[in-house]
This record gives structure tokens, sequence and C-alpha cells, in this order.
């Protein structure tokens, strides 16, 4: 006898839900819904459609015939998890910024938005 499989309770949808893209990112790699402290939460997902759109475009523009390849570039995004900030902050933005952490800089672009 095999066990049974839980059904997990539905989500109440907030808002309706657009059509999504051929190449949304999947699940794992997408922010999770609720974080601690967060207060506009319909300001950070804006933002995040922004900024997700703003990185795909280039790529679709200049790699027609290589359908997959954002996809392929937004599952690679989730291996960047298991590299520590410090880490990346030291090689992609220490050289660029300064001593200055890159969590404040962010915490400066999203309050201009």
């Amino acid at each position: 006898m095999t066990p049974r499989r839980r059904r997990c309770p539905r989500r109440p949808q907030t808002r309706p839900r657009r059509r999504q893209r051929h190449l949304s990112p999947p699940p794992r790699i997408l922010p999770r819904r609720k974080v601690s402290g967060l207060r506009e939460v319909s300001h950070v997902e804006r933002v995040q459609e922004q900024t997700l759109s703003v990185l795909l475009e280039p790529v679709e523009d200049r790699h027609r015939q290589q359908q997959h390849r954002a996809a392929r570039l937004l599952l690679l995004l989730g291996a960047l998890r298991a590299v520590p900030a410090t880490l990346l902050e030291e090689a992609f933005f220490r050289p660029t910024i300064g001593p200055v952490p890159i969590e404040r800089i962010l915490c400066d672009v999203l309050q201009t938005l």
C-alpha cells in the first residue's frame, strides 16, 4: 500500500494572474513571497518584473536563434545563491564602487525608483 500524498492548500490570489511568458523562471529561483519586515510588496514585485524584462530583452534580441538561452541563464541564477554574497561583492563590485556595501547601494537604487 502506497502512502497518500497530502495536498497543499491553495493560496488565495491577491491579484489576477497575468499571462505567463514562455520563459518564466522555475519557482525555485523566484524570490519567496513572504519576507519578514517587507512593507511594500507590490513595489518590490513591480521592480522584480521590470528587472526581469530588462535582463531578458538583450538576450532575446541578440540570440533569436537560441530561443532557450534566456531560460538557461535564469536557471543559472539559482546557482549564484550557493556563492557567498561577500565573494560576489568582492569579485564584481568592489573595484567599481569601492568599500561601500552593495546592500546600501541597492537600497539607494530602490528608493529612487
